[in-house]
């Protein structure tokens, strides 16, 4: 069963959740792994949720979440928050 790490914004003005990325791993062992590894903050506007297969059908489903850093986000993803959420509000708009 496939894990995935989803790194989300959470942007109240618009009142959206806007997915920046993630990365998908082969077991949920070791996608727990490297979300325990990822260090959590009380409170941001980044969330990074622990994301399982559902070996039942064809949507996931998410078993853990916790907030993170803008830093540790732009560190993960290798790009800064403002051009994540341009691109990925960009994608929405497409037909």
């Amino acid at each position: 069963m496939n894990g995935y790490l989803q790194i989300v914004l959470v942007d109240d003005s618009a009142n959206e959740f806007v997915t920046l990325g993630g990365a998908v791993f082969d077991t949920m062992a070791e996608t727990r792994a490297q979300f325990r590894r990822i260090p959590a903050v009380a409170e941001s506007d980044i969330i990074l949720d622990l994301v399982r297969d559902n070996a039942t059908g064809p949507t996931w489903g998410v078993v853990d979440d916790k907030h993170i850093t803008r830093e540790v986000a732009e560190a993960l993803l290798g790009e800064d928050i403002a051009s994540l959420t341009k691109k990925a509000r960009a994608l929405l708009a497409k037909p």
